[in-house]
């Protein structure tokens, strides 16, 4: 008593330490040593108190902003449990929507590799195409040309010695059969398809010099087949065209050989024109000249 008498009152928070802060605020001060600073009234204690039970802020303490709020979720549970509910699950609509950006972008950035990875495989591949569409074009122009200098070479040489024609006609054989085979190599590449020309061309010139007619003229023919389909398929320039124009005198020859005078004129005069248009349009090309200056003769 002697320590109530002096105001020496212990805190409830010391006694008990879940004493809510509030209400020891309303025991201390009703219970102050000094009158004028307790409760001036009743009903100031009364209101305190009743505040206090009703969870609302009493007079004598000032609240913390955690305990005002913590007072504010307990009045709005329901509202508070329904934001806190959203708030997760907008937190995991963002992580989820975050993981899968980042998958996709990861997704994209591998697609683009493999993508990358794909032209230069493709570039590859392309290069080893062309090298490979060079490789057969030097082969077949170098086997064109071992027949030419082998055989029909040879040919030309046995051509003016009295006892071996019968050895020149089986090279000139062997030299036809081996255009027959180099003319038969079908091939999308339009640098081979203009060897195979030039090819029936050399076959229709051997068949002419072992004096089969019939197959010449159909060797030139297949020669101007090709290069009339090349003629739509090449590039702008004179190989095509000249080919074309070189089987036609081939075939006037023939013809003026076999005494198909008409035909043959027919297929001079028309040949001699459009050499004369692709002269003036390939000017400085010496082989057109040579090719023009041989229909003329």
């Amino acid at each position: 008593l002697e320590k109530v008498r002096k105001g020496e009152i212990r805190p409830p928070r010391e006694v008990n330490p879940h004493t809510p802060p509030a209400l020891q605020a309303v025991c201390m001060h009703a219970m102050a040593l000094a009158p004028e600073d307790r409760y001036q009234t009743p009903q100031q204690l009364a209101d305190d108190i009743e505040n206090w039970i009703a969870d609302e802020p009493v007079s004598v303490h000032a609240e913390s902003f955690p305990q005002r709020f913590g007072r504010w979720l307990r009045r709005h549970r329901s509202w508070a449990l329904a934001t806190a509910v959203s708030l997760l699950i907008i937190a995991a609509v963002s992580v989820l929507a975050a993981v899968s950006i980042n998958r996709a972008k990861n997704e994209e950035a591998r697609q683009k590799e493999l993508a990358v990875d794909a032209q230069k495989e493709e570039a590859r591949q392309r290069e080893l195409a062309e090298e490979s569409r060079w490789e057969a074009l030097e082969n077949f122009r170098q086997a064109r040309g071992a027949v030419d200098t082998s055989l029909t070479g040879i040919s030309k040489v046995l051509k003016y010695y009295p006892g071996v024609q019968q050895m020149r006609q089986g090279l000139l054989e062997k030299a036809a059969a081996d255009y027959e085979q180099f003319a038969s190599m079908k091939s999308d590449d339009l640098e081979i398809q203009l060897e195979r020309g030039r090819a029936y061309l050399r076959l229709g010139d051997i068949r002419r010099s072992l004096n089969q007619a019939a197959e010449a003229e159909k060797a030139y023919q297949q020669a101007v087949s090709v290069f009339t389909e090349l003629n739509t398929q090449l590039p702008r320039g004179p190989d095509a065209p000249q080919g074309l124009a070189i089987s036609n005198i081939k075939l006037g020859v023939l013809y003026d050989e076999l005494g198909n005078l008409d035909k043959s004129s027919e297929i001079y005069q028309e040949t001699i024109k459009q050499l004369r248009e692709m002269k003036k349009q390939w000017p400085d090309n010496e082989s057109l000249v040579k090719t023009l200056a041989s229909a003329l003769s």
